[in-house]
């Protein structure tokens, strides 16, 4: 029985205050990822091979025509990396506030807006750079970080982000 009371125990307050202040500054300096350009080379593969196999000339002919420029396209961004053009890292302080450093070496701070996933695979989070940037969504695969720095911003994550929403909440449903 002290078992479980230890282990209900274990969890604290998610708050700002909680983080231990000795922990230094989670810096996210994600390089591109290999596993994220081998599933989309697959996607895509895939997607040509079925749309060629089972349908008319037209759709194979559209298909051999938009699904390269679309992989294109998204091999443009990867090449890119996984943070926006101007951004060199990502800084989570022990405040839970965000800063971008800046590729001229100047530092600005950072919205985060939502975490859209967190699992042991991935990590999506949507973010805002605050002097007028739009919103965007940035994924770090588990080969685009140091393991460490993976695990890391995956239990940070994990304290600030909501519970996910049930569906049946969605549309007005009452699942109880």
């Amino acid at each position: 029985m002290e078992w479980s009371s230890a282990a209900s125990t274990r969890r604290q307050d998610p708050s700002p205050t909680s983080w231990r202040p000795f922990e230094a500054p989670l810096r996210i300096e994600p390089v591109r990822s290999g596993s994220s350009l081998v599933r989309m080379l697959g996607g895509y593969a895939l997607a040509t091979l079925a749309l060629c196999l089972e349908h008319s000339l037209q759709i194979r002919m559209l298909a051999i025509g938009v699904l390269p420029a679309a992989f294109l396209f998204e091999f443009r961004r990867w090449l890119a990396g996984p943070l926006p053009g101007k951004v060199r890292a990502l800084v989570l302080r022990n405040d839970q506030s965000w800063v971008a450093e800046l590729k001229d070496g100047s530092v600005t701070d950072v919205e985060l807006v939502q975490v859209l996933r967190v699992s042991p695979c991935v990590i999506r989070i949507r973010v805002r750079l605050i002097p007028g940037g739009r919103c965007r969504d940035l994924s770090f695969a588990a080969d685009a970080l140091s393991p460490a720095a993976h695990r890391r911003l995956r239990v940070r994550l994990s304290w600030i982000a909501p519970p996910p929403t049930i569906i049946g909440r969605i549309h007005g449903h009452s699942s109880t």
